[in-house]
């Protein structure tokens, strides 16, 4: 018998024995593989604190299923995906922010973007104002993200035209989500 390597190793062990009481062989121990579209938004990083056993710090990788109904919001605030403008104005920035190495300003995108999709998820107003207000204050101040310019090598990118209509796309959007 081995020591557990932690909690979660050994939730994960305990849920899922090779072979189960009955003597038949627990198929997921085999392995799949699992193939993501393209667009299917992807998230990595580390989990923060959740509290009690769940202290944090450790690799995630969240696989947004934009089929699940869940996910497309079922609820009275639910918008398709093609009609929700915050949504694709984020993944853009977020996208054009990648390519051209400002993974910092992804990443923060990347948190905003989950803090929509929960509201939405859960059906909530007060939620999706708290997100769309922090979006909004993403403007506040010297070295926010109103004053990012894409630059490399003292040179400004090509991309600064299209990522300055985006920025002022997602404060509009922003904007018109509060009203």
């Amino acid at each position: 018998m081995q020591k557990p390597v932690g909690v979660i190793q050994a939730r994960i062990d305990k849920a899922l024995p090779p072979v189960w009481d009955d003597g038949k062989e627990c198929l997921v121990t085999t392995g799949y593989a699992v193939k993501i579209p393209s667009g299917v938004p992807v998230f990595e990083g580390e989990v923060a604190n959740q509290g009690s056993w769940y202290m944090g710090g450790t690799d995630q990788i969240y696989i947004r299923d934009l089929e699940h109904p869940r996910s497309r919001g079922a609820g009275l605030m639910a918008a398709s995906l093609e009609e929700d403008r915050l949504h694709t104005v984020l993944l853009a920035l977020i996208e054009l922010l990648d390519r051209v190495g400002e993974t910092g300003w992804a990443d923060a995108l990347r948190r905003h973007l989950l803090e929509v999709e929960e509201a939405r998820d859960r059906d909530s107003p007060e939620l999706l104002q708290y997100a769309v207000r922090r979006i909004l204050r993403l403007s506040g101040g010297m070295g926010s993200f109103a004053d990012l310019v894409l630059m490399r090598d003292r040179k400004v990118l090509p991309e600064q035209n299209e990522f300055h209509s985006l920025r002022r796309q997602l404060f509009e959007v922003a904007w018109d989500e509060l009203r």
